[in-house]
C-alpha cells in the first residue's frame, strides 16, 4: 500500500496535489544531483587521462566543468525517453551500490596491504558488512537494471583498455 493511499484514508481532505508536487521535486532533485555526479565523474575521468582534454575545459566564472554537461545530456534525454521511470531509478542504484561494492572492497584491500597504527580507523568488519549487504541489495534489483548496469560498467571498462593502449603507443613527454 502506498504512502499516497494511507494518508488518504487517513486524511480525505488532504490534497492529492501535494503528494505529486513532492514527488515530482524529489525525481527531479535526484535526476539533477544524478546530472552534477555524472559531469564530475567525466571531469574526474579526464584528470585521470581516461577522457579527452576537451572535456577538461572548465568554466572561467564558475570553474564548472561545463563541456561534460554537453555528452552527459543527449545521454540523460536517451536514457529518459528508452524506459520507465522504474527501470531507471532501478538501473541507478544498481549502479551506486555497485560502487559503493567496489568504495568497500577497496577498503577492505587496502586495510590488508597497508595496515596502519595511527589516524583514523575503521574495524574490517564495518566495509565486510557494507560490502555484503550492497550485494545482497543488487541481487533484487530487476534483470533490466542489471543488465543496463554491466552495459555502462562496460563501457568504462572499454575506455579504460583503450586508453591503456593508446598511452602504450604513444610517446610520453
Amino acid at each position: 500500500m502506498s504512502i499516497l493511499v494511507l494518508v488518504q484514508k487517513q486524511e480525505p481532505n488532504f490534497p492529492a496535489i501535494v503528494f505529486s508536487l513532492i514527488a515530482l521535486f524529489a525525481v527531479l532533485n535526484t535526476a539533477l544531483l544524478n546530472f552534477v555526479t555524472a559531469s564530475r565523474l567525466l571531469y574526474g575521468m579526464f584528470r585521470e587521462g581516461l577522457l579527452p582534454a576537451w572535456l577538461g575545459k572548465l568554466h572561467p566564472r564558475r570553474a564548472t566543468p561545463y563541456r561534460t554537461l554537453v555528452v552527459i545530456l543527449p545521454l540523460v534525454i536517451f536514457l529518459a525517453l528508452s524506459g520507465t521511470l522504474q527501470f531507471l531509478a532501478g538501473t541507478t542504484a544498481t549502479l551506486i551500490l555497485a560502487m559503493f561494492s567496489l568504495v568497500n572492497l577497496s577498503l577492505l584491500v587496502i586495510k590488508r596491504q597497508e595496515p596502519r597504527t595511527t589516524g583514523f580507523r575503521v574495524p574490517s568488519a564495518i566495509p565486510a558488512l557494507a560490502l555484503i549487504s550492497n550485494l545482497v541489495l543488487i541481487a533484487f534489483a530487476s534483470r533490466e537494471s542489471h543488465i543496463l548496469a554491466l552495459v555502462f560498467t562496460g563501457l568504462g571498462v572499454l575506455i579504460i583498455l583503450i586508453r591503456n593502449a593508446l598511452s602504450r603507443r604513444l610517446p610520453s613527454s
